[in-house]
């Protein structure tokens, strides 16, 4: 009769051990990294003192944030995600893209200059922010759709179409 209880207590323990789990840490850097090709992000990214992700160098580029985070300290006027198009020689793609995921942290949390015309845009897709100031376009063409911005538009000389966006705080 002792073993018995010896072997049922132990199973009982057993039973209810729970192994710990880390959670994913975000990648730091302390330079804005410049995407030079299609990038889909793996973790969440934290930008110490510095802008975020530079897209100006590469024509047609898609960056998907994959459900992740790209995080700013708060300090100082940065960009979480800056698109530069006075740089790019070809923007007859329309393929610039900035999909999927939040970003926060940041006086801006995207800065768009000098891109599209015509019938060319950049897209804005399914991005949600959080704690920053504005969203800052200027000279550019683009289409905005299934975001949530808890954030002010700043925009001159813009060409807007958006679909399905909510602005303001409290978002």
């Amino acid at each position: 009769m002792v073993a018995t209880l010896l072997l049922v207590s132990m199973l009982t323990v057993t039973a209810f051990y729970i192994s710990p789990v880390e959670a994913p840490s975000a990648i730091i850097s302390y330079a804005p990294i410049e995407l030079n090709a299609d990038t889909t992000l793996q973790s969440d990214y934290k930008f110490i003192g510095c802008d975020g992700f530079i897209m100006s160098t590469v024509d047609f580029l898609i960056l998907d944030l994959n459900g992740h985070k790209v995080i700013g300290d708060g300090t100082g006027y940065k960009n979480g995600i800056t698109v530069d198009g006075s740089a790019l020689t070809d923007i007859s793609q329309d393929r610039l893209c900035i999909k999927n995921g939040e970003i926060e942290g940041f006086w801006s949390a995207i800065y768009i200059t000098d891109y599209g015309g015509g019938d060319k845009f950049a897209t804005v897709e399914n991005i949600k922010t959080k704690g920053t100031a504005i969203v800052n376009l200027y000279n550019s063409w683009v289409r905005i759709y299934d975001c949530n911005f808890q954030a002010r538009l700043l925009s001159a000389q813009c060409w807007l179409l958006m679909w399905n966006t909510k602005w303001g705080q409290g978002i």
